[in-house]
């Protein structure tokens, strides 16, 4: 029997009920590198959006360095009571928010300052498009204009629409596959459209930033 994912008591600021974008940050033992995925958030070029980090189930000071950031700062940290991998975290993350769009941000990824914004564009120019999607530099000296062969996608690349779908749980179908746990579903609502520039960087590309 599927049991519920309960929230510890976030520590957030204020509700924003009228950010136009979501980022969602899902986190499981991040206190290493999630110092430089905020620096990254903050000194994006666009400013209208919420930050939700979802802490799943970290054994490390992952929640203490988080805590400190969104004090004044619009968004929320929200806290799985276990680890309950990639899919239910990013579904609690969304489900907490209004925004109309929802992008993604690993605890160990980074965002170069014009992402959010070149990708708001990109869906502003489409409206037919559901989701739009950076390049990517990753495994070193690697660069992608879309989908990185072998892996898809990434979370970091990614900004959609919100839409009633939800992200594939480990209790449903393990895997790390994101086309098969949500992008295959948005596929069917609308167009994915390209910016080529290379507006993020995958530190890990195997690991999309919870367990």
């Amino acid at each position: 029997m599927r049991t519920a994912t309960r929230l510890a008591p976030s520590a957030a600021s204020p509700a924003t009920p009228h950010a136009r974008v979501a980022v969602v940050m899902p986190a499981h033992d991040a206190a290493p590198f999630v110092r430089r995925a905020l620096a990254g958030l903050l000194a994006q070029e666009l400013t209208d959006w919420e930050l939700v980090v979802v802490d799943d189930g970290s054994t490390d000071a992952t929640a203490e360095i988080v805590a400190p950031f969104l004090r004044g700062r619009p968004g929320r940290l929200l806290r799985l009571d276990s680890n309950r991998g990639l899919g239910a975290a990013l579904n609690a993350g969304i489900s907490s928010t209004t925004a109309e769009l929802i992008a993604y941000l690993p605890a160990d990824d980074v965002v170069y300052p014009s992402h959010l914004r070149s990708l708001v564009e990109a869906l502003e120019a489409d409206p037919e498009a559901v989701l739009a999607h950076a390049g990517a530099a990753h495994h070193a000296q690697s660069q992608s204009i879309g989908a990185i062969e072998g892996f898809g996608l990434q979370l970091v690349q990614v900004l959609h629409r919100r839409t009633p779908d939800r992200w594939v749980e480990r209790e449903e179908l393990v895997t790390d596959d994101l086309g098969a746990m949500l992008w295959s579903k948005l596929a069917v609502r609308g167009r994915f459209v390209a910016r080529e520039e290379s507006r993020a960087r995958g530190s890990t590309i195997q690991d999309s930033g919870t367990g």
